[in-house]
């Protein structure tokens, strides 16, 4: 049986190798995708025209990355958008928060645990509990 510090170089050394600049642009290539860190690399032919909003940053990620599939936020924001009551958007807003909270809270402890052991990884600005 493999112990956990094994699988744990092991799951580095498959990160690292996927991480290898090469590695990226076998991806960009394959999938005409835009690359995931900084770099010289070959945009696809197919993303010419958001070339310049790539190279600036001008660029944003899928909102449903930020949230669990489990959540339901698909019902939450048809609820909300068929809500006529004044207080709609807070009722939605306490929703979202309290599910965001439960569905994330193996994550939210393993950040906490993370920052608490190491302090000096605290990005700028981070709110400090």
């Amino acid at each position: 049986m493999v112990g956990k510090e094994e699988k744990k170089e092991a799951i580095y050394t498959v990160l690292d190798f996927l991480y290898e600049d090469e590695n990226i642009q076998a991806y960009l290539d394959d999938q005409s995708a835009v690359p995931c860190k900084k770099g010289d690399f070959a945009l696809p032919s197919m993303l010419d025209g958001m070339k310049e909003y790539i190279e600036n940053d001008k660029m944003a990620d899928y909102q449903d990355h930020h949230y669990p599939a489990e959540m339901a936020v698909d019902a939450m924001i048809q609820t909300y958008l068929m809500d006529d009551r004044a207080d709609a958007t807070d009722l939605f807003m306490e929703r979202f928060d309290t599910e965001w909270g439960r569905y994330n809270r193996d994550l939210i402890a393993k950040v906490q645990k993370f920052y608490e052991d190491n302090p000096d990884k605290r990005a700028e600005g981070g709110e400090k509990k």
